[in-house]
């Protein structure tokens, strides 16, 4: 099963000074495509933490991405960080640079180091030359400004479809201490089957709606006729494809 996780780096995310939106995003991207998200991480601008969480995430999953932290000011420092996580040194990437110099002229030394990669990096994506898309093995490095990282998240999609999810809603008229017991046997059953169930405690027309969700549309099938098979009549409100 295709898995990824995410890094979210800047001491600004952290401080409350600027909202994050790229993880919101991104899960409801990977989702539609049928990636799982393992995990979720928010970073300080640290390059040594950067290193460590990318080297974990690299050997665990099959995707890494991470946001923000690639500018040519001090505390951009994610590259340096993917770049340690790999014992990789640090290169001018020349399609990269040739793209800078062609933007911007009169390019500074701060503008050029926009270039600056991990020995090795492929560039995947440049589209706006200031926020190049860079891959190192199976982590890609986005932008943290929302507007960027979607961009280029769209641009490059289509390389990271998986198998889609596919899955049922079932909303109850009972609470979840009368559903608890049977949904856990059932969720031993049927291990390629993802149930959740989620209470409401307001005056809503039902008081828990439990999700299905698969890869394997036969067995989500079966799983679904199992668990209403389990509900006394009355139980069942409303069922629907989610």
């Amino acid at each position: 099963m295709s898995d990824a996780g995410l890094i979210v780096i800047g001491n600004e995310v952290l401080a409350g000074r600027v909202e994050e939106q790229n993880a919101k995003f991104l899960i409801g991207r990977l989702r539609q495509i049928g990636v799982v998200l393992r995990r979720i991480v928010f970073l300080r601008d640290d390059v040594h933490a950067i290193a460590r969480e990318v080297r974990t995430m690299a050997i665990e999953l099959e995707h890494v991405f991470t946001s923000g932290g690639i500018g040519s000011t001090h505390d951009d420092v994610t590259l340096r960080g993917v770049a340690e996580a790999f014992d990789l040194g640090l290169e001018s990437h020349p399609q990269l640079e040739a793209a800078l110099r062609a933007r911007y002229p009169d390019a500074s030394p701060a503008t050029l180091r926009l270039a600056i990669v991990p020995t090795g990096a492929e560039l995947v994506e440049t589209g706006m030359a200031s926020f190049p898309l860079v891959r190192v093995r199976n982590v890609y490095v986005f932008p943290g400004v929302p507007e960027f990282f979607q961009s280029k998240w769209l641009a490059v999609e289509s390389r990271f479809q998986s198998t889609p999810f596919c899955g049922y809603a079932l909303y109850l008229k009972v609470g979840e201490e009368e559903i608890a017991d049977l949904l856990s046997d059932i969720d031993r059953t049927f291990e390629d089957v993802e149930f959740g169930s989620y209470p409401r405690f307001d005056r809503s027309d039902y008081k828990v709606k439990i999700t299905l969700q698969s890869k394997v549309p036969i067995r989500l099938e079966a799983a679904l006729l199992a668990l209403k098979a389990q509900f006394p009549d009355g139980w069942l409100l409303k069922e629907e494809p989610c």
